[in-house]
Protein backbone atom coordinates (compact mmCIF):
# COMPACT_ATOMS: atom_id res chain seq x y z
CA UNK A 1 0.00 0.00 0.00
CA UNK A 2 1.21 3.41 -0.95
CA UNK A 3 1.89 6.30 1.30
CA UNK A 4 -1.24 7.89 -0.77
CA UNK A 5 -3.14 5.05 -0.64
CA UNK A 6 -2.75 4.83 3.46
CA UNK A 7 -3.93 8.60 3.76
CA UNK A 8 -6.34 8.22 1.26
CA UNK A 9 -7.98 5.12 3.28
CA UNK A 10 -7.80 6.41 7.05
CA UNK A 11 -8.61 10.58 6.32
CA UNK A 12 -11.57 12.14 4.85
CA UNK A 13 -13.34 15.52 4.93
CA UNK A 14 -14.13 16.21 8.02
CA UNK A 15 -13.79 13.39 10.48
CA UNK A 16 -13.32 12.64 14.25
CA UNK A 17 -10.77 10.73 15.07
CA UNK A 18 -8.49 8.90 18.50
CA UNK A 19 -6.13 11.71 19.87
CA UNK A 20 -2.71 11.88 19.07
CA UNK A 21 -0.17 10.44 21.20
CA UNK A 22 1.03 13.35 23.28
CA UNK A 23 4.89 11.66 23.02
CA UNK A 24 4.23 12.03 19.22
CA UNK A 25 3.94 15.85 19.26
CA UNK A 26 6.54 15.89 21.94
CA UNK A 27 8.71 14.32 19.05
CA UNK A 28 7.30 16.67 16.27
CA UNK A 29 9.56 19.78 18.06
CA UNK A 30 10.60 22.82 16.54
CA UNK A 31 9.76 22.90 12.37
CA UNK A 32 10.92 25.34 9.98
CA UNK A 33 9.19 24.74 6.68
CA UNK A 34 10.58 26.39 3.31
CA UNK A 35 9.51 25.75 -0.27
CA UNK A 36 10.49 26.41 -3.63
CA UNK A 37 9.18 25.80 -7.26
CA UNK A 38 10.40 22.39 -6.97
CA UNK A 39 9.43 20.92 -3.55
CA UNK A 40 8.03 21.44 0.14
CA UNK A 41 10.65 20.91 2.86
CA UNK A 42 10.39 20.61 6.80
CA UNK A 43 13.31 20.91 8.78
CA UNK A 44 12.92 19.37 12.32
CA UNK A 45 14.84 20.48 15.69
CA UNK A 46 17.29 17.74 15.54
CA UNK A 47 17.94 17.93 11.73
CA UNK A 48 15.78 15.44 10.46
CA UNK A 49 13.87 16.38 6.72
CA UNK A 50 11.40 15.91 5.16
CA UNK A 51 9.86 16.71 1.71
CA UNK A 52 7.27 16.70 -0.78
CA UNK A 53 7.61 17.29 -4.51
CA UNK A 54 4.90 19.79 -5.70
CA UNK A 55 4.34 17.03 -8.86
CA UNK A 56 4.01 14.87 -6.90
CA UNK A 57 1.52 16.10 -4.30
CA UNK A 58 -1.76 14.36 -3.42
CA UNK A 59 -2.95 15.83 -0.99
CA UNK A 60 -2.92 18.21 1.45
CA UNK A 61 -5.45 18.15 5.10
CA UNK A 62 -5.23 19.45 8.02
CA UNK A 63 -5.37 17.26 11.43
CA UNK A 64 -6.33 19.17 14.38
CA UNK A 65 -6.26 17.92 18.22
CA UNK A 66 -8.30 18.72 21.44
CA UNK A 67 -4.57 19.68 22.90
CA UNK A 68 -5.04 24.01 22.04
CA UNK A 69 -4.60 26.20 22.93
CA UNK A 70 -1.01 25.35 25.44
CA UNK A 71 0.18 23.13 22.67
CA UNK A 72 0.07 23.86 18.78
CA UNK A 73 -3.41 22.04 17.95
CA UNK A 74 -3.40 22.51 14.32
CA UNK A 75 -1.01 20.24 11.79
CA UNK A 76 -0.54 20.33 8.38
CA UNK A 77 -0.18 16.56 6.27
CA UNK A 78 1.15 17.10 2.86
CA UNK A 79 1.19 13.59 1.53
CA UNK A 80 2.66 12.84 -2.03
CA UNK A 81 2.67 9.13 -3.28
CA UNK A 82 5.92 8.04 -1.63
CA UNK A 83 6.20 10.97 1.00
CA UNK A 84 5.05 13.66 2.73
CA UNK A 85 5.58 16.08 5.37
CA UNK A 86 4.30 17.37 8.64
CA UNK A 87 4.09 21.00 9.21
CA UNK A 88 2.73 22.51 12.87
CA UNK A 89 0.71 25.32 12.09
CA UNK A 90 3.00 27.56 14.09
CA UNK A 91 6.24 26.00 12.51
CA UNK A 92 8.47 28.82 10.78
CA UNK A 93 7.46 29.60 7.67
CA UNK A 94 3.87 28.34 7.48
CA UNK A 95 1.97 31.43 7.35
CA UNK A 96 4.28 31.55 3.58
CA UNK A 97 3.36 27.76 2.97
CA UNK A 98 -0.76 28.59 3.67
CA UNK A 99 -0.32 31.45 1.18
CA UNK A 100 0.69 29.19 -1.28
CA UNK A 101 -1.40 26.40 -0.69
CA UNK A 102 -4.51 28.40 -1.27
CA UNK A 103 -2.96 28.82 -5.05
CA UNK A 104 -3.93 25.33 -5.60
CA UNK A 105 -6.36 24.84 -7.51
CA UNK A 106 -9.47 23.85 -5.92
CA UNK A 107 -8.24 24.50 -2.25
CA UNK A 108 -10.89 24.37 -0.19
CA UNK A 109 -10.52 27.34 2.17
CA UNK A 110 -13.79 26.58 4.06
CA UNK A 111 -12.33 23.24 5.42
CA UNK A 112 -9.16 25.82 6.38
CA UNK A 113 -11.73 27.83 8.10
CA UNK A 114 -13.70 24.93 9.77
CA UNK A 115 -10.48 23.48 10.76
CA UNK A 116 -9.04 27.38 12.47
CA UNK A 117 -12.34 26.65 14.66
CA UNK A 118 -12.34 23.01 15.81
CA UNK A 119 -10.92 22.33 19.28
CA UNK A 120 -11.42 18.51 18.95
CA UNK A 121 -9.38 15.42 17.15
CA UNK A 122 -10.33 15.87 13.84
CA UNK A 123 -9.19 15.72 9.87
CA UNK A 124 -10.19 18.39 7.04
CA UNK A 125 -9.39 17.63 3.59
CA UNK A 126 -8.50 20.94 1.61
CA UNK A 127 -7.15 19.81 -1.38
CA UNK A 128 -6.87 16.65 -3.15
CA UNK A 129 -5.23 16.08 -6.81
CA UNK A 130 -7.69 16.18 -9.26
CA UNK A 131 -7.09 13.05 -11.06
CA UNK A 132 -9.23 14.08 -14.52
CA UNK A 133 -6.80 17.37 -14.20
CA UNK A 134 -3.74 15.03 -13.84
CA UNK A 135 -1.90 17.39 -16.45
CA UNK A 136 -2.69 20.88 -14.64
CA UNK A 137 0.82 21.49 -12.51
CA UNK A 138 0.30 23.20 -8.82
Amino acid sequence: MSFLDWLTSRFHRPQRVGPLDARALAAIGKVEVSFDDREVRCVRARGAVESVEWDDLQIVFIRTTDTGPLFDDMFWFLGGSSRGCIVPSEAAGAQELLERLQKLPGFDNQSLILAAGCISNSVFVCWRRDESAEQDRV
